[in-house]
């Protein structure tokens, strides 16, 4: 458990885009904002965990890109040659810049869940498959850019040590 104040000045953000580029940037002014964060781990057997993390952030000034509530939780399995993994986060109150300038919050909350399998078949290769927002939530991380709903990827890694 951590307790945290941040003090801040002199933080540059970038001005809503108005035609023709290049962007505008401002300075925010000073802030003070304090929070707690809690994170953990647990593993109830070998090749299992379990891992998350809860943070709250009491904003006076309200910054953009900053949630009040964020949980993320997660958890991996290893068997042979295989890796299981189920990831979770949840974001309540995302403040970003609004169209007016205004900082507020862009998103009252969503919810992600995503998967990965992979599969280790030499020492320096691996391959995987990974499934991002399950649950095909709409949400939005900066004001009137949605992201993405469900998505898939596959693809290789490569270890060079």
């Amino acid at each position: 458990i951590t307790g945290f104040v941040c003090n801040g000045d002199n933080l540059i953000v970038k001005v809503p885009v108005v035609a023709p580029p290049p962007p505008q940037y401002k300075n925010t002014g000073k802030f003070q904002n304090f929070g707690l964060e809690v994170a953990w781990k647990y593993s109830p057997v070998n090749n299992l965990n379990f891992s998350g993390n809860y943070t709250y952030i009491n904003m006076k000034e309200k910054l953009i890109a900053t949630p009040e509530h964020s949980l993320f939780l997660s958890g991996n399995y290893q068997w042979k040659r295989f890796g299981f993994n189920l990831k979770m986060q949840n974001v309540i109150n995302l403040y970003g810049e609004k169209q007016s300038g205004e900082v507020g919050i862009i998103e009252e909350g969503y919810f992600l869940i995503g998967t990965k399998i992979n599969y280790r078949a030499l020492k320096y290769l691996s391959i995987f498959l990974s499934a991002e927002n399950l649950l095909n939530q709409d949400y939005q991380m900066l004001y009137d850019y949605p992201m993405h709903g469900f998505s898939f990827m596959s693809g290789l890694n490569f270890r060079l040590n």
